[in-house]
């Protein structure tokens, strides 16, 4: 699984790591750029599992207009550079990353067809994977593992495709050995990730698209798909919803007289009738929604959740940080998962550890920060002696985070 991430030139990230722990709490003011980390991280499982033309950042193709926006400070001459960590306490990236414009190449282009247009695309700079073996591959390295005519493959430089996401397709096409099996095993701890942000009225409505969106759009069709390949994962949400609200019975879903799915339903112990979705809280389809969300992750993944404590009473802020923590542990999904949040909530961070809190801070000089609390004996001092909980402690401004703080 990712243990640490460092972030050059997105966003309002000038250059920040972050390392991870099972759960992982971003806490800071607003525009201090909790979501840009959470999105950075998102966007370097995207890259390593998609082709460039894919992937989207917070919903915009990265080769289309919008690089100049996405790039730190508007600069097109700097590069965005990702760096993954899975191994525990390297000191070295297991995959690095370099995306941006090749101006030298787009010269070259306008000497070589003068008149013509050439358009300025960010692509795949440079790479450098370290294997399972410790191996360094970059572009134009010979890989032994992969063999073409008897040849080592060597990998030309990629541009629109990662070294990881090329190695994988590869590594599915016979004859398999037991070097490529083991290479396609760790290039899979790094993990997928996908951020969300979800509300209420977008979770119930219908995207005509097969994924979710990071706002919940498309989340009925899912859960029914759920429902469908994997009755017992689904019956384990529908009885986790059940012990947090006992009121909800049975989640289903209103078909159509063409048999497709029209909203979603729940039998509850108030009424005789099936209440559609739209008149529950909205603290039971977001909770529904971590369900799922927690649920679908795959192994080695990393869940990301803006408010994690939207439309939920203050009272049960313990309950939800405890449910984030069995996913993380594995305790509901079976395989652990890293789960990163960001909150600006204090009754959900009084129920958060000190060593679970990143705090995140913004100036004009550094850009995004991500830093620890810092071990100290008076914040110790105040956290056992006096029961200080993390949530106090950050309203009162002891821990950094908070407007002013970082300006």
């Amino acid at each position: 699984m990712l243990e640490r991430i460092e972030i050059e030139n997105l966003g309002s990230i000038q250059k920040t790591g972050l390392s991870l722990s099972p759960l992982t709490v971003l806490l800071g003011s607003n525009a201090s750029g909790k979501t840009t980390v959470m999105r950075g991280i998102e966007l370097f499982a995207t890259l390593r599992n998609h082709p460039l033309q894919d992937v989207k950042y917070a919903g915009y193709s990265l080769t289309g207009t919008r690089w100049p926006q996405i790039i730190h400070g508007g600069d097109t001459e700097k590069c965005l550079t990702l760096r993954g960590f899975v191994q525990p306490d390297s000191t070295q990236p297991d995959y690095e990353m370099r995306l941006g414009i090749d101006w030298e190449q787009v010269r070259s282009s306008i000497v070589a067809q003068p008149g013509s247009e050439q358009k300025a695309k960010p692509q795949i700079l440079n790479e450098q994977l370290r294997d399972q073996n410790g191996r360094r591959l970059s572009t134009d390295t010979e890989i032994q593992a992969f063999r073409l005519h008897d040849q080592p493959l060597s990998l030309s430089r990629p541009r629109q495709f990662s070294i990881t996401w090329m190695l994988s397709q590869l590594g599915r096409i016979p004859p398999f050995s037991e070097e490529t099996t083991g290479l396609l095993e760790y290039l899979e701890s790094f993990g997928t990730a996908r951020y969300f942000r979800p509300n209420s009225s977008s979770m119930l409505a219908f995207n005509r698209k097969n994924d979710v969106l990071p706002n919940g759009s498309g989340f009925v069709a899912a859960l029914a798909t759920l429902q469908n390949r994997e009755s017992e994962r689904f019956e384990a949400i529908e009885q986790n919803l059940h012990n947090l609200f006992p009121h909800i019975r049975r989640i289903r879903f209103d078909i159509g007289s063409e048999g497709k799915i029209q909203y979603l339903i729940f039998e509850t112990q108030r009424s005789t009738r099936p209440i559609p979705a739209s008149l529950e809280a909205d603290g039971v389809l977001t909770t529904l929604f971590l369900l799922w969300a927690g649920a679908t992750t795959p192994p080695h993944g990393t869940l990301l959740i803006d408010d994690p404590e939207a439309a939920l009473h203050p009272h049960l802020m313990g309950k939800r940080v405890e449910f984030l923590r069995s996913l993380a542990n594995g305790e509901f999904t079976g395989h652990p998962l890293r789960v990163v949040v960001a909150t600006q909530s204090v009754d959900f961070v009084r129920w958060v550890e000190p060593s679970e809190i990143r705090v995140v801070e913004y100036s004009g000089e550094t850009g995004t920060l991500v830093h620890s609390i810092p071990e100290n004996e008076a914040l110790r001092t105040l956290i056992d002696k006096f029961q200080a909980n993390v949530g106090d402690l950050w309203y009162s401004g002891a821990i950094g985070g908070v407007p002013g703080s970082g300006a």
